[in-house]
C-alpha cells in the first residue's frame, strides 16, 4: 500500500513537472541561429530585417506549399487551400530577407487571390444559395489581399522598382473599392504613404497633389512624425504588431462571419540615434482588425448575412405555424423547418496566418540617422518592450526598407 501511493505521489509529481516544463520551453525561444518559420511559431524576441540586404535569421522556406499530390480525393482542398500557404509564405519570407520565395510566393498568391466577386447579383449566382461557402477556392478578404499587395510592392520598392511598386500599391489600395457598398469601402494610410514614397522617387509630377490628398484625407493625429520629409535618401521603418483578426462562423448568428480582435502590447514605436529620440509612430497607421471588421466586405459576406436573415424567418415561421395547430399549420411549420435546414451557407473562417493585427510607419531621411539606430517597441506607457539596432545604408535615389515584426 505504501509503495501504491509513492508510485502514484511521484507520477502526479512527473505530470506537474511535465506541464511546467511544456508552460516554460515556448518563452525561452530566442533568435540565436536559423530557426524555421512555421505557422503558429512566434518568436520573443523583435525580428527586424532590412529587405534585400541579406540579413535574416529567420528560415521560410519550409511555409512553401507542396505540388498537388495527384490524388484526386485531395484535389479539391489542395487548391482551395493553395492562396492562404502561399500569401503566409510570402510574407514570412519576407520578415526572413528571402527575397526570391517571397516574390515567388507572392506572385503566386497574387495570381490566386487576384480574382473577385464584384456585385451582389453575381455573389448570389455563385453561391446557388444552397452550397456552402468554404467549398469555393478562396480569394482572400479585402484586408488580407490588400497586405499582400503591400508586401509585394515593399519587395519592389527595396529593389530600386519604384514603378511596380506603385502599381502594386495601388493594387492594394484598390481591393476594398471593389466592395460592393460604398460604406464598406476604406483607406490605407500606410499603403497612400509608401505610394508617396514611390512617387517621390520617381520624380514622379503628381507627387505635390498626392502630398495634398492625404494632408485632406487623414486626421492630423493619424498622420505619423515628418511624413512629409522624404530626402533623397528615404529610410522607410514599418512595424507589423500583433496577430490579425480571427474570422469566426459566429453560431448564435446562423454562420455569419464576425472578426475576433486579438490584443497587442505594442502601441508604437521609436526610432532613436545617438541616444536621442528621433522620430516616433504613437498610433497605427493601419489597424488591420479595423480594417476587416468595419469595411471592406465581400459581397459574400453580405449573401451569407442574408442567406441567416433567411434561415432565422423560416424557423421562426415554422415555429408559429406548430403552434397554430391543425393539418394546414403543421404540414406548413413542417415544409418551413425542412427549407430552412436546406441554407447551408456559412461564412468562410479561412484566414492569412501572418496578417498583423496593426501597422506602424515612419520616413525618415538617413542623414537624420548615422550609421545606425534603434528601433524601440513601446507599450501603452510608452516603455520600451523590444529593441534592435538597424544599420543605415540607403543610397541617393533608392530606399531602404525596414521591415520589423512584433507578433505580441
Amino acid at each position: 500500500m505504501r509503495y501504491g501511493f509513492l508510485a502514484v505521489l511521484l507520477t502526479v509529481a512527473g505530470v506537474v513537472l511535465f506541464i511546467s516544463c511544456a508552460t516554460i520551453r515556448p518563452h525561452e525561444a530566442s533568435f540565436s541561429g536559423n530557426r524555421t518559420f512555421v505557422p503558429g511559431f512566434r518568436p520573443l524576441k523583435l525580428n527586424v530585417t532590412t529587405l534585400g540586404a541579406g540579413n535574416g535569421k529567420l528560415d521560410a522556406s519550409s511555409m512553401y506549399p507542396l505540388p498537388p499530390s495527384g490524388d484526386p480525393k485531395k484535389a479539391d482542398q489542395e487548391v482551395r487551400d493553395r492562396a492562404v500557404a502561399l500569401a503566409d509564405c510570402g510574407i514570412a519570407a519576407s520578415y526572413a530577407d528571402d527575397i526570391p520565395l517571397a516574390r515567388k510566393a507572392l506572385d503566386e498568391a497574387i495570381a490566386t487571390l487576384g480574382g473577385h466577386i464584384a456585385t451582389a447579383k453575381d455573389a448570389q449566382a455563385r453561391a446557388l444559395f444552397f452550397s456552402t461557402e468554404s467549398k469555393k477556392t478562396f480569394r482572400g478578404e479585402p484586408h488580407e489581399r490588400a497586405v499582400v499587395f503591400l508586401f509585394r510592392g515593399l519587395l519592389y520598392l527595396a529593389a530600386g522598382d519604384p514603378e511596380n511598386a506603385q502599381a502594386c500599391f495601388k493594387s492594394g489600395a484598390l481591393q476594398d473599392a471593389m466592395a460592393s457598398g460604398a460604406e464598406d469601402r476604406s483607406d490605407w494610410l500606410t499603403i497612400d504613404l509608401l505610394l508617396l514614397v514611390a512617387k517621390h522617387i520617381m520624380n514622379a509630377p503628381d507627387v505635390r497633389d498626392w502630398e495634398s490628398f492625404i494632408a485632406k484625407g487623414y486626421a492630423d493625429g493619424a498622420l505619423p512624425d515628418n511624413w512629409q520629409n522624404i530626402g533623397t535618401r528615404p529610410v522607410v521603418f514599418l512595424l507589423a504588431a500583433g496577430q490579425g483578426p480571427i474570422k469566426q462562423a459566429e453560431m448564435l448568428k446562423n454562420g455569419e462571419l464576425v472578426y475576433l480582435e486579438v490584443p497587442s502590447r505594442a502601441h508604437g514605436f521609436s526610432i532613436v540615434g545617438e541616444g536621442d529620440e528621433i522620430l516616433r509612430c504613437g498610433s497605427p497607421t493601419d489597424n488591420c482588425f479595423v480594417q476587416a471588421a468595419t469595411r471592406g466586405k465581400r459581397a459574400m459576406d453580405k449573401v451569407v448575412a442574408s442567406q441567416a436573415s433567411t434561415r432565422r424567418a423560416l424557423r421562426t415561421g415554422s415555429t408559429i405555424l406548430k403552434l397554430v395547430g391543425g393539418s394546414f399549420g403543421t404540414l406548413a411549420g413542417k415544409v418551413m423547418e425542412l427549407a430552412a435546414r436546406g441554407i447551408h451557407s456559412e461564412a468562410d473562417t479561412r484566414r492569412v496566418g501572418l496578417v498583423p493585427g496593426a501597422l506602424y510607419m515612419v520616413i525618415a531621411d538617413a542623414s537624420q540617422l548615422g550609421e545606425s539606430a534603434s528601433l524601440q517597441v513601446l507599450d501603452d506607457q510608452n516603455q520600451v518592450l523590444a529593441t534592435a539596432t538597424v544599420r543605415i545604408n540607403a543610397k541617393p535615389g533608392a530606399v531602404q526598407v525596414v521591415l520589423a515584426r512584433f507578433p505580441y
